[in-house]
C-alpha cells in the first residue's frame, strides 16, 4: 500500500505542477481527465499493469496539454504580441492602406477589390442596425466635450440621416475570424464596429462648413444627399468601435482594431463611390476629428489639415478619392 500512497501523490503532484504552468482555472474536462489518470495509475500498481501506470495518465495529461496549446495558438492568430511597438503597429497600417487605396495625382484611388473580410462588412439594414450603432455612438463619445450626446438624441439623428440615404452607415459584424474576446451579448450577426460616411449635398456642405449653423448633436438630415440627388462631398463623420474592442486595443490584446477601421473605410467609400451621383470623376472627402489617433491615419492616408474648423472646432482634414480604374 506504500507504493500506491506514493504513486498517488506523485501524479497528484504533477498534475498540480501542470496546473499551474498552464495557468488556468480547473474545467469540468480537467478534473474528470486527472481522475481518470489517478485513477488507471492506482490501478496500474495494484493490478501490476504497465500500461495502466503510464500510459493512460500520460494520455490525459497530453489531451489536457493540447487543449491549452491549441487555445494560446489560435489566440495568438487573433492578438498582435502586448511588446509590439508603435513603429511596428504603424507599417502595418501602411501595408493594410497600400493594398487598400493607391495615391495617384493627389487623389486617394479605391482599388476595385472587396476587403479582406468583405463577409463580414455590411451596410445598415434596420433601424435595429441604427440602434445598435447609436449605442456604441453614445458609449464612445460619452467623455467627449464636443461630441457627447444621450443614446436617444444620437439614434433620433442617425435614424434620420439614415432614413434619408441608407448608405450612411457601415458595419463590422461579430466574426471569430475577427475578434480575440467578445462578450456574452453578442450574437453571430451583431454589430460590433461602424462607419459614418455622410454624402453631403451642396446645402450640407455650405450650412456645415462655410456657415457652421450646426453641429455634431444638431446635425440637420437635410444635409445628406439622397440617392438621386448630387453628391458634393462626402463627410467621414464617425468611426467607432465597440468598447471592449477599444479597451482589446489600449492594453495591446487586438491588433484588428485598426484593420477594420481601415476595411471598412474601404468598403464604405468604395460603396458610395459606385452608387452616388457627382460631377468629375473623383469626391472630396473631409475627416472631422479630435483625436489624435485618427489624425495618424488621416496622415498615413495622405490627407491634408483645411482651413475649416466644426462648430464643434473640431479640425477638418482633406483629400479627394476616386475608384482605380485600368485607365487611371
Amino acid at each position: 500500500m506504500g507504493k500506491v500512497f506514493k504513486t498517488v501523490v506523485a501524479v497528484r503532484k504533477m498534475l498540480e505542477g501542470l496546473h499551474k504552468l498552464l495557468g488556468g482555472s480547473k474545467t469540468y474536462f480537467e478534473v474528470i481527465a486527472a481522475g481518470v489518470g489517478t485513477a488507471a495509475a492506482i490501478a496500474g500498481v495494484v493490478l501490476q499493469i504497465p500500461s495502466l501506470t503510464g500510459i493512460i495518465p500520460a494520455a490525459m495529461i497530453a489531451i489536457i496539454f493540447l487543449k491549452h496549446l491549441c487555445r494560446y495558438l489560435i489566440d495568438c492568430l487573433k492578438t498582435r504580441p502586448v511588446g509590439d511597438s508603435g513603429a511596428t503597429r504603424s507599417n502595418r497600417i501602411r501595408v493594410i492602406i497600400a493594398s487598400l487605396f493607391v495615391v495617384t495625382n493627389g487623389i486617394l484611388k479605391i482599388k476595385l477589390k472587396r476587403s479582406p473580410y468583405g463577409t463580414h462588412i455590411l451596410p445598415a439594414t434596420s433601424a435595429e442596425d441604427v440602434a445598435k450603432i447609436s449605442k456604441i455612438n453614445t458609449e464612445r463619445f460619452s467623455n467627449s466635450e464636443n461630441f457627447s450626446a444621450d443614446y436617444d438624441q444620437k439614434y433620433k439623428r442617425n435614424l434620420a440621416m439614415w432614413d434619408r440615404n441608407s448608405r450612411v452607415f457601415m458595419t463590422v459584424r461579430n466574426s471569430g475570424k475577427l475578434y480575440r474576446v467578445l462578450s456574452d451579448e453578442n450574437g453571430e450577426n451583431d454589430v460590433l464596429f461602424f462607419s459614418h460616411l455622410i454624402p453631403l449635398n451642396q446645402t450640407g456642405f455650405n450650412e456645415y462648413f462655410i456657415e457652421r449653423i450646426a453641429g455634431d448633436r444638431d446635425f440637420r438630415d437635410y444635409w445628406v444627399a439622397t440617392s438621386d440627388e448630387k453628391t458634393v462631398a462626402l463627410l467621414a463623420f464617425t468611426i467607432a468601435a465597440e468598447a471592449s474592442l477599444v479597451e482589446d486595443h489600449r492594453q495591446g490584446l487586438s491588433w484588428t482594431l485598426w484593420v477594420n477601421y481601415i476595411n471598412c473605410m474601404h468598403a464604405h467609400i468604395y460603396d458610395l463611390l459606385s452608387n452616388a451621383i457627382f460631377d468629375g470623376d473623383s469626391l472630396p472627402v473631409y475627416l472631422q476629428t479630435d483625436d489624435d489617433s485618427i489624425v495618424k491615419i488621416a496622415d498615413l492616408m495622405k490627407m491634408s489639415k483645411t482651413a475649416y474648423q466644426t462648430k464643434d472646432r473640431a479640425d477638418v482634414y482633406k483629400t479627394n478619392v476616386a475608384l482605380l480604374t485600368p485607365e487611371s
